[in-house]
């Protein structure tokens, strides 16, 4: 054999083992082989000594959705991520020009051993007269799983900006247990509760200590209809004990399309903070509806 052709079979062994994925079937076998294509029913791979071979999606155990959602650009980035932006808008002609833009982000992954929530949204409302709205939050959710047992670990930050509200910044630091309360086909029901931090910046600048106690509910009737809802209940500590605040997330999103993968959502946002003072408003409601791009 000439060096040349080694050097091509390595080349080539070496890119098809990069590619390879671990397969588990529900036998308890596992096979270590390039997944070619995945239909509803079926799962075609390309083993490097069996040859190319057909599965039942049945016979495999787990999703294969790092085979279903490739990483960005042909990279590994995000490879196996559920990836959403959405983006709405409206505006009126009259007496005055209104305009108003909404845009969000929607992120989750999701394995035996963990799980991973991003999400982001972005209001504005003006008109000629000047702005009126203009805030956005980032939430970002790490949950560590224990197979066989309903308990799990979380931890999450929460980045708000509102250039209306007596701080500018806001960060809120959270962690500790969960427990799966209901997990059906359907409907899942999660409780999470621990210490929280949140700092306000720039404004009201300051610093308090809290406990939370949260519940994360997702109902999927069908393959295109999802719902998702999260409260998270803040109770101040001292100083500042029996201050409170809660925060309300809603969202029902629709498939439209599936080539393009295309959504409907509408969906809310509520927080209700009772250590506010006039003239700032204790109750804080937005609304959207927006089309959305899975990626």
């Amino acid at each position: 054999m000439s060096i040349r052709t080694l050097v091509t079979c390595t080349l080539l062994f070496s890119g098809q083992i990069a590619q390879a994925d671990t397969i588990r079937l529900k036998s308890g076998d596992e096979l270590n082989a390039v997944i070619v294509e995945v239909t509803a029913d079926t799962v075609i791979i390309e083993h490097p000594e069996l040859g190319r071979m057909k599965i039942p999606r049945a016979k495999i155990e787990g999703d294969l959705k790092h085979k279903l959602n490739p990483g960005l650009f042909g990279t590994q980035f995000m490879r196996g991520w559920d990836r959403r932006i959405d983006l709405g808008f409206n505006g009126s002609q009259g007496n005055s020009i209104s305009r108003n833009v909404t845009g969000g982000l929607n992120l989750n992954y999701k394995d035996e051993e963990k799980y991973w929530l991003i999400t982001g949204r972005y209001f504005f409302q003006g008109d000629e007269n000047g702005t009126s709205d203009n805030n956005a939050r980032l939430d970002i959710r790490r949950e560590w799983l224990l197979p066989g047992s309903r308990w799990f670990a979380y931890s999450a930050l929460r980045y708000q900006y509102d250039e209306f509200e007596p701080w500018l910044h806001r960060i809120v630091l959270t962690a500790g247990p969960g427990y799966n309360l209901v997990k059906r086909e359907k409907n899942i029901l999660n409780i999470r509760f621990g210490p929280a931090y949140t700092g306000d910046f720039d404004g009201l600048r300051k610093n308090q200590a809290e406990a939370l106690l949260a519940m994360d509910y997702t109902w999927k009737p069908r393959d295109r209809l999802k719902l998702t809802l999260s409260n998270m209940f803040y109770a101040q500590l001292a100083p500042d004990a029996g201050q409170w605040r809660n925060v309300t997330l809603a969202e029902w999103s629709m498939r439209l399309f599936n080539e393009p993968e295309l959504d409907f959502i509408l969906g809310g946002e509520n927080e209700y903070e009772t250590d506010i003072e006039p003239p700032d408003k204790k109750l804080r409601l937005k609304y959207y509806m927006t089309l959305g791009l899975n990626f």
